[in-house]
């Protein structure tokens, strides 16, 4: 039997750019494998050389569905390289391709992460009507309505996230941090003013 060079299992990303690499010189590389090759260059930090892969990829004729990944893995890639400008681009044009709570849940990240809580909100509250993760969009709100000081809103959206998934570990531990805040501001009434 001939061996072949796909593994058995589920390669991780230095694999895979192992894989990618004794293999390029054999084909052209296909949009998937290049894919897979760009994400992991993200993954173990070669970030200039994901960022080069990244921008074939979008030279290429994909389809729509595959450039919205596209732009959801680059604004990742330009998330961790703290270029939120760019990050905060590649995502919105991931949410104009496509109506996933993925791309909105990492765009409301990324403008989080600039302190522009209202508008990472606003985002989150689109995403509710999106396909996807829910439990995670909710989180996300509960994250933005906490780092406003909106306490209480925070607590029910917690609530609402921790019904659609009860075992989510992330979501029980900010509702206990937020649970104690409200017992603080409770015993003590001019604490926890909203900003």
């Amino acid at each position: 039997m001939k061996k072949t060079n796909m593994p058995d299992h589920e390669p991780g990303p230095t694999e895979i750019i192992s894989l990618f690499e004794t293999a390029r010189d054999k084909n052209s590389p296909k949009e998937t494998s290049l894919l897979r090759y760009a994400d992991a260059l993200r993954l173990v930090g070669r970030f200039t050389e994901s960022l080069r892969s990244y921008n074939i990829l979008e030279s290429m004729n994909i389809p729509v569905s595959k450039r919205a990944l596209i732009a959801m893995y680059k604004g990742q890639l330009f998330h961790e390289m703290g270029n939120f400008t760019k990050a905060e681009m590649s995502f919105r044009e991931a949410c104009e391709s496509e109506d996933s709570t993925a791309s909105r849940i990492f765009l409301a990240r990324t403008l989080s992460m600039q302190e522009r809580f209202s508008e990472a909100l606003k985002v989150l509250r689109d995403g509710l009507t999106c396909g996807g993760d829910l439990d995670e969009v909710w989180l996300g709100i509960a994250l933005n309505q906490r780092s406003l000081g909106q306490i209480s809103e925070a607590a029910q959206s917690l609530k609402t996230a921790l019904e659609l998934t009860p075992d989510y570990p992330e979501a029980k531990e900010v509702f206990e941090d937020v649970a104690a805040a409200l017992a603080v501001m409770k015993d003590s009434p001019n604490c926890g003013q909203q900003r």
